[in-house]
């Protein structure tokens, strides 16, 4: 189908559709007008706008102008008439189109406005999570929402509770964070947070006491260090003592503060301990053999004057404590009871021995006189060898239980009844000392551990049923 004929209403020149595309041609108060017409079209309409519209008649509604967007569908018009001697001056249609480049325009302008009014709804509503930027721990905080009422107090001291924890995890210097939870002490008083701020600020406070005892250990692990003990410094160990009292001092600090450096303390002792113990374990080693010669031959005078040239400085050494003290205390017994003329020959374990034999013998009132005398004579525990300890639970304390629960056999009533109590006292002193640790030395294969020869030694068959061997057992045996 082929394209309508358009001419302009002005001067009647055709008018082709790429030129109303274009803009070349127009449409104006539906007439279309090429552009040497421009001026005459729009003084035209001009003239045409000031008329008064046509009244209209009695009972018809004066007839509607349309408008150049009244719709999208080109108007066909006729031009007022063709100059003269204008080709088809006949009845020529017009094709008016209508130019929608505004509404274009108009479009896009309101679809930004949306998105704009969209991105605006949405940043409004987004805040501080945890109040108003002015909420800190230092400032007035709590600002109100301007659509809400105020913060209570609560809220406020549990925001600055919280802006406070927050500070601790930038800050972890324990005074600045100390410093800080100060200055909000009064706002959270008396409030819901006021438990979990003074349990925080505890925490805290102990962070900087922790600190400070770790300084101190410091302190006096260098003092220590700086005494050279054992070495060119103090050779001899004179300072022996004093190094140890700060250990000790350093030690007791690190257990309170749970610190660290406790290791360091260890190692430090352990590293002076070594050659302390070596240095007294040499002096023993040459003159031990002399000291127990002397008391052999009832020399004790000699053997404490022997003992006497112990260094001072080495008497906190264990070969003190634990041999060469006793040495000098049994020599200040026998010094003491041969001055009272007695026999000074014979010692506990002279005594014990004399005990076990007459035990054997069943001849109980003698067994019971020797060990009553080895057990009164015999050294404090905290002196004892193994091999001592050893004897006193076995031969001593375990063989009297037995002893006594054999004789009470042959008694009845009250005799018998204390004749059991002491048996079990005996045999608690014997468990009390480790008997259970040691293995039996009494031959029997069958008794592989010490409850062996406990469970099936005929000697506390009259007291086994008691309730307090099972309750003995149950306590000291494993």
């Amino acid at each position: 189908m082929g394209r309508e004929i358009v001419y302009c209403s002005q001067c009647g020149a055709r008018i082709l559709e790429r030129d109303l595309e274009s803009g070349r041609a127009f449409t104006l108060l539906d007439k279309v007008f090429c552009a040497a017409c421009r001026e005459q079209a729009f003084s035209q309409a001009a003239v045409e706008e000031a008329k008064p519209p046509a009244r209209a008649s009695a009972g018809k509604p004066a007839p509607a102008v349309r408008g150049a967007s009244a719709t999208r569908m080109p108007v066909v018009a006729r031009p007022a008439g063709p100059p003269a001697g204008a080709p088809h001056a006949a009845h020529r249609p017009v094709l008016r189109r209508r130019n929608n480049t505004p509404l274009y325009i108009g479009s896009a302008v309101g679809v930004v406005a949306l998105v704009v009014l969209i991105i605006l709804v949405m940043t409004s509503g987004r805040g501080n999570p945890g109040g108003s930027a002015g909420d800190s721990t230092s400032g007035g905080g709590g600002g109100a929402s301007p659509s809400g009422p105020p913060p209570s107090r609560e809220e406020q001291a549990a925001r600055k509770f919280a802006s406070l924890e927050q500070f601790a995890v930038i800050n972890t210097d324990p005074a600045a964070v100390v410093k800080k939870a100060q200055e909000i002490e009064s706002a959270v008083a008396g409030t819901p947070s006021e438990e979990g701020y003074r349990a925080f600020r505890k925490r805290w406070e102990r962070k900087i006491a922790d600190a400070a005892a770790d300084k101190e250990i410091d302190k006096l692990l260098g003092q220590v260090k700086a005494m050279g003990v054992g070495k060119e410094a103090d050779p001899e160990f004179k300072r022996y003592a004093e190094a140890m009292d700060l250990l000790q001092k350093a030690k007791e600090i690190a257990v309170e503060h749970g610190s660290a450096k406790a290791a360091d303390v260890a190692n430090l002792k352990r590293e002076l301990e070594e050659p302390y113990e070596t240095k007294a374990g040499e002096w023993y080693d040459q003159w031990g053999p002399k000291i127990r010669l002397l008391m052999s031959e009832t020399e004790f005078k000699g053997a404490l004057k022997v003992i006497e040239k112990f260094p001072e400085a080495l008497k906190l050494s264990k070969v003190w404590r634990t041999t060469v003290l006793r040495h000098k205390e049994d020599c200040e017994k026998k010094v003491a009871a041969k001055a009272a003329g007695q026999d000074v020959s014979k010692d506990w374990k002279y005594y014990l021995r004399v005990a076990n034999q007459e035990h054997q013998r069943k001849n109980y009132a003698v067994a019971k006189e020797h060990y009553r005398k080895s057990e009164a004579d015999m050294p404090a525990p905290d002196r004892w060898t193994s091999d001592e300890k050893k004897a006193v639970a076995w031969s001593l304390y375990y063989n009297f239980g037995c002893l006594y629960s054999e004789e009470s056999k042959k008694l009845e009533g009250e005799d018998r009844k204390k004749a059991v109590d002491e048996a079990f006292r005996y045999l608690a002193k014997a468990a009390e000392t480790d008997v259970f640790t040691f293995p039996c030395s009494c031959g029997n294969r069958d008794h592989k551990k010490a409850q062996d020869h406990w469970d099936k030694d005929e000697d506390l068959d009259p007291i086994r049923n008691d309730p307090r061997y099972a309750e003995l057992i149950k306590k000291y045996s494993k």
